[in-house]
């Protein structure tokens, strides 16, 4: 009988999509895309507040505010990609990033509200008064759809020159209409931006499902299905990079493969259900022995194993080997009444003067096993 879960509130299901974004992916997509999208932002404010001056005549109606709005401006556009986000994936850190990133867009945004204000203010600029409120149309729709990856933000750096803008447009009976008008616009920004923050942060989820996915088929693809160990696959991997390190940093490394002895009669004996439960506990065995920081533990195949030891000499490693053998032959399978399993081991010490790939020093391993094999089986045999 199965009981079913709990009913989830709809409180709950619209935590459950920002919940999994606290993960360090996810965060890390946020301050990525934050980072690309603000990069160019600045220049169009400083264009912006040129025309608005050049239509106006702001330069020669009050020089002093106007070379310091464009002095303010210069300085802020290249402060959006002067300082990059954080690489390390660290959650205090790239919140920080965000933050200060954010403050700049929103002192940027309220340098802009003082342009819109001055412009719609002051008789002397009367001229620059279309060109701004076109620009702060412009520009409150550019934030609320570049910045939806942050609703709170880009709402603020919209309010905080939209907001006085639209109150001096409804104190002003001639500018009724227009009021209207941006009013009526500023509704249908909030609802984009609602709606373009649920799309991204819904592709964001997606996006972690589809990493998620892609890592457990890659994990899959390198695991071996039935012991848990790594796959003949990642063991080839795990070879190659071994054999290349110790090539640069002269350290030893030594390689074991080993074979369970006269496997085929468990599985005759007792049944494929009894044999694999011997591979898994096998497998176990192998690596709370020889694997962790002494050895990269894999299954070839059937019921071959290999051990990969870095940084160990090949007569620690024949040591550790024979450790194992013994302790094996000490054990009985679980519904064999009393059966023991042996296993013949061959090892072999990275050579670089004779062994150029991994493939040589596997096969140098290999024919360490078949000796083994050849002289009785239950040993431990080292390539001369």
């Amino acid at each position: 009988m199965v009981m079913a879960g709990p009913e989830r509130t709809d409180e709950e299901r619209r935590r459950r999509p920002r919940e999994k974004l606290a993960s360090g992916t996810a965060l890390s997509e946020v301050v990525r895309d934050t980072y690309l999208r603000s990069r160019t932002g600045g220049v169009f404010y400083l264009l912006g507040w040129l025309v608005v001056a050049v239509t106006g005549g702001a330069f020669a109606a009050a020089p002093a505010p106007a070379l310091v709005l464009t002095a303010a401006f210069l300085a802020l556009a290249p402060l959006r990609f002067r300082f990059a986000p954080p690489r390390e994936p660290d959650a205090a850190k790239q919140n920080s990033w965000l933050r200060w990133q954010f403050g700049i867009v929103i002192g940027t945004a309220a340098l802009w509200g003082i342009v819109a204000l001055w412009a719609m203010l002051d008789v002397r600029l009367a001229g620059a008064r279309p060109p701004a409120l076109i620009c702060s149309i412009a520009y409150a729709t550019a934030l609320m759809h570049t910045y939806c990856v942050r609703r709170d933000y880009a709402s603020f750096a919209v309010g905080v020159f939209y907001a006085p803008l639209l109150a001096v447009l409804w104190a002003d009976p001639a500018q009724r209409a227009m009021a209207f008008v941006f009013t009526i616009y500023l509704v249908y920004l909030v609802l984009s931006l609602l709606r373009a923050h649920a799309d991204y942060h819904r592709r964001l989820v997606l996006e972690g499902q589809l990493r998620g996915q892609r890592d457990a088929f890659e994990s899959l693809s390198r695991t071996d299905g039935l012991t848990g160990l790594a796959n003949r696959r990642r063991f080839n991997e795990a070879l190659a990079e071994a054999v290349a390190a110790s090539r640069a940093t002269e350290r030893p490394l030594a390689l074991a493969i080993l074979d369970l002895d006269h496997f085929k009669v468990v599985n005759d004996r007792f049944g494929h259900a009894v044999g694999d439960a011997c591979l898994t506990t096998f497998a176990s065995l192998l690596e709370q022995q020889l694997g962790g920081s002494l050895g990269f533990c894999a299954r070839l195949g059937g019921e071959e194993f290999g051990v990969v030891f870095r940084g160990v000499s090949i007569d620690d490693a024949v040591e550790y080997c024979e450790r194992f053998r013994a302790s094996l032959t000490e054990r009985s399978l679980e519904g064999t009444g009393g059966f023991r399993v042996t296993v013949s081991t061959g090892i072999a010490a990275h050579d670089p003067a004779r062994h150029a790939t991994a493939d040589d020093l596997y096969r140098e391993a290999d024919r360490a096993l078949y000796l083994a094999k050849t002289q009785g089986r239950d040993r431990v045999s080292r390539a001369s």
